[in-house]
């Protein structure tokens, strides 16, 4: 791998997370690692005529008021709570940040920057669908009580920008605060988008990730519609096994909800301060095949992994572990014959990870929740299993079915996400001079 100026790269510092799998970082690892259980549940949705079931990754017990209090969530819908949630979680972890004043219903939250200019750190949230509880609850008021009724908070509750905006605004980073929607590559994006601000000098630090909460009546429907969802009726009485990841009888994905967000910082003044790195970001990469409106391409994302691996400088024997965007259809396929077509033989011996049979499909927030996830795997030498694994779809993969320790020098995140949206990066382990400030 080709070294860079430290002033050119990027350390991850602090990551943060709220999944159907735990309401913190550290709780969803653990939910990935201690068990081969699936999240997945099942969750009515909608009312009267247009009541039904389905099955969703849900966050469970989330409470916003650890995080934020008085009127500062007044104007803040699912989505942007998780988003603060998760930043204020890395931004802590980072060793930049500190709480003043803790948080409850009555009083607000009051954080503190710590030796860095606020104009130097910045937010970049990616978020695929945005208020979709607040558009489902406007439409509503308006036909049920009159538009008269209708909440004048509702813009700002379903405004995409709040994703980043109330991160920023809890946290104090007046460096920036930009919403990216590039479908289900979102959050990578927010990421990517974030790295490249840092490497060009724009900022030292900053949160980037995704954030979306979409179980609502409008996209569980439109996407029944579409023919994606898994079903309800079929698993009803077994939703846990109902999404199967990377197996030749997946039959779709669940929608899900929640967060996932990296704490990066400029490499050089992470090594100053000794700040505790858990790896760096490289090889960031993403573009648009328009002509692929629903379905990926091998070739698109051999493409993919080939811009990762060449903008990185990694070789294909380098990459220890891949995390998929996987989304228990015959895409996941597609990625795993995209992917070998980079790696030849090699295949056999990286391994390929499935989340999202694990919590659903979390839109917007996947490719952060998952980054969330692969740098857990790189920092901490751990193969998470992909849950409900028999059969697998493609042979001569390695795809563990049980937790399991090794050394993981790099991995790489791929997403895929509706209009030809591609997009990845990977994570590395810090270089071995520096590994007396890592993550063990």
């Amino acid at each position: 791998m080709r070294e860079k100026d430290l002033d050119e790269r990027v350390a991850i510092v602090g990551v943060g997370a709220v999944t159907p799998a735990g309401n913190s970082a550290q709780a969803t690892w653990e939910g990935f690692t201690h068990s081969n259980r699936s999240f997945i549940t099942a969750m009515s949705v909608g009312r009267d005529n247009f009541h039904s079931m389905q099955l969703a990754g849900k966050v469970k017990d989330f409470d916003p008021y650890k995080y934020a209090g008085g009127k500062q969530l007044k104007r803040s819908d699912r989505y942007a709570q998780f988003a603060v949630a998760a930043s204020v979680e890395a931004m802590l972890a980072s060793g930049r940040l500190r709480m003043v004043t803790k948080p409850n219903r009555t009083t607000a939250a009051v954080y503190e920057l710590i030796d860095i200019d606020p104009f130097r750190i910045g937010v970049d949230m990616g978020i695929a669908v945005g208020g979709s509880s607040a558009i489902d609850q406007g439409r509503e008021d308006i036909m049920l009580k009159g538009p008269d009724r209708i909440s004048p908070n509702t813009i700002s509750l379903l405004n995409p920008s709040k994703a980043a905006s109330d991160p920023a605004l809890i946290i104090g980073a007046l460096g920036g605060a930009m919403t990216h929607n590039s479908a289900c590559v979102s959050g990578v994006s927010g990421i990517i988008e974030l790295y490249k601000k840092i490497v060009r000098g724009d900022l030292d630090m900053g949160v980037g990730g995704g954030t979306e909460s979409p179980l609502h009546p409008l996209a569980f429907y439109a996407f029944q519609k579409m023919g994606v969802l898994v079903s309800y009726e079929k698993f009803k009485d077994s939703p846990e096994e109902a999404v199967k990841s990377l197996d030749v009888d997946g039959e779709g994905f669940a929608m899900g909800e929640g967060v996932g967000v990296l704490a990066l910082e400029r490499y050089s003044l992470a090594v100053k301060r000794k700040a505790r790195i858990l790896g760096e970001i490289v090889g960031p990469a993403y573009f648009c095949d328009p002509r692929d409106v629903l379905d990926p391409t091998e070739k698109n994302v051999e493409i993919l992994v080939e811009m990762i691996l060449e903008n990185s400088g990694l070789e294909p024997y380098e990459v220890d572990h891949h995390n998929l965007h996987a989304g228990a259809s015959t895409g996941d396929g597609t990625e795993l014959r995209g992917s070998r077509r980079v790696y030849k033989y090699q295949t056999e011996y990286i391994s390929f990870h499935g989340p999202k049979s694990r919590i659903g499909h979390l839109m917007g927030g996947a490719g952060g929740a998952e980054s969330v996830i692969l740098v857990y795997a790189v920092a901490t030498d751990t193969d998470p299993p992909t849950a409900n694994l028999k059969n697998p779809r493609e042979a001569g993969f390695y795809v563990p079915r049980r937790t399991g320790r090794r050394l993981i020098r790099a991995g790489i995140k791929t997403a895929l996400g509706l209009d030809g949206q591609y997009g990845g990066f990977g994570v590395v382990k810090p270089a071995p001079r520096y590994l007396n400030y890592a993550a063990a």
